[in-house]
């Protein structure tokens, strides 16, 4: 029905008006504690919902893409990540990766990153010093992947950094 290459964009544009740009979510009244973002371009329709359990830093969540009307693409996410600084750190890299990934996805040469933040991100000014790691299993592609990322309390270069969010993370077209 669709292609990757048209579904990927939608994606992109769909995640900077999202989640990491602070968007208030709304809520399903039937599921409890659900917080939703949806995203609508002509006949694209784009659901990111997720919840985080009172009193916990765990969450899980799941994206679906519709076109006309039809669910064609899914990522499914877990782990947990605390309501601190951590969560702002997180929101950051994936909202300037976002916006990268939107204005650059027609290049030919653009590096898949899982539909998550960069491989590898030291993290300078307010968040410092913080550092983003994106693990994408080998072979992964817009139509199939999974991988993990993790966020550290210093560079990645220094020994025995303490591990203080993650998530795990697959996709796949439908």
């Amino acid at each position: 029905m669709f292609t990757p290459a048209e579904i990927e964009p939608v994606f992109y544009k769909a995640m900077v008006a999202g989640y990491a740009s602070d968007v208030k979510p709304t809520t399903i009244a039937e599921l409890p504690n659900s917080n939703v973002i949806v995203f609508e371009e002509g006949f694209w329709k784009v659901v990111d919902i997720w919840f985080t359990p009172p009193g916990t830093p765990n969450s899980f969540g799941n994206t679906i893409i519709y076109g006309k009307d039809v669910a064609v693409w899914t990522m499914h996410y877990w782990g947990e990540y605390p309501k601190n600084d951590v969560l702002c750190v997180l929101k950051d890299v994936l909202l300037n990766e976002y916006k990268l990934r939107a204005l650059e996805i027609k290049k030919s040469n653009q590096v898949f990153n899982g539909c998550r933040g960069p491989r590898v991100h030291n993290l300078d000014g307010a968040f410092k010093p913080y550092c983003y790691i994106n693990m994408l299993c080998p072979n992964s592609s817009f139509a199939n992947f999974s991988g993990r990322e993790e966020i550290y309390s210093d560079k990645y270069t220094v020994i025995n950094p303490r591990l203080l969010g993650w998530h795990e993370y697959h996709g796949f077209m439908l």
